[in-house]
C-alpha cells in the first residue's frame, strides 16, 4: 500500500464512520472544539451533561441557542458519537459486508455444483450447441416515405 492509498483509506474511514459529518455538524469544523467535545463525551455521555449543554449554548455563528435547541443538539451529538464508536469498534468493516459475504458464499456453492456436474473442463463448455436465433415472425413492412 502506498502513501496515497493509505491516505484514501483514512479519508474513507472518516466518512463512513460518520467522523467527518460529526466534525462539521457538532465541532463546527474546528479542531480545538472537536478535542473538547470528545473529552466531554468521554467524561459524561448523558443528555443532562453540563459540559455538553455549555458547548451547544452558543451556536457556530455566536448566537445564543434556545433551551430546546440545546437539548436537541446534545441528544443528536450523543447519538452520532455512539454511531461513530460503533463503526470503529466493528473494526472498520463495511456495513455491506454481511450481505456481500452471503452473495459470495452462494456464488461459490453454485460454482461447486456446476463443477460437480462436469462444467469445469473446456470440453464440457465446447460440447454445448447453441441453436440459431429464429427469424422474424411476421414479414417486415417498408416505412412510408414522404413525397416532397
Amino acid at each position: 500500500m502506498n502513501a496515497e492509498q493509505c491516505t484514501l483509506w483514512f479519508i474513507n474511514a472518516r466518512r463512513r464512520s460518520g467522523w467527518t459529518e460529526f466534525y462539521r455538524q457538532f465541532a463546527y469544523g474546528e479542531k480545538d472544539r472537536m478535542r473538547i467535545l470528545i473529552q466531554a463525551l468521554e467524561k459524561d455521555r448523558s443528555a443532562e451533561s453540563k459540559h455538553l449543554h455549555e458547548m451547544f449554548a452558543i451556536d457556530h455563528k455566536g448566537r445564543r441557542a434556545t433551551f430546546m435547541k440545546v437539548n436537541k443538539d446534545v441528544k443528536d451529538c450523543i447519538a452520532a458519537f455512539e454511531r461513530m464508536l460503533s463503526w470503529i469498534h466493528q473494526g472498520g468493516q463495511d456495513r455491506v459486508g454481511d450481505w456481500l459475504d452471503e452473495v459470495l458464499a452462494e456464488a461459490a456453492a453454485e460454482r461447486a455444483a456446476l463443477e460437480a456436474q462436469g462444467f469445469d473442463s473446456p470440453q464440457a463448455h465446447t460440447s454445448v450447441e447453441v441453436a440459431p436465433t429464429p427469424g422474424p415472425t411476421r414479414p417486415m413492412r417498408a416505412l412510408p416515405t414522404r413525397s416532397a
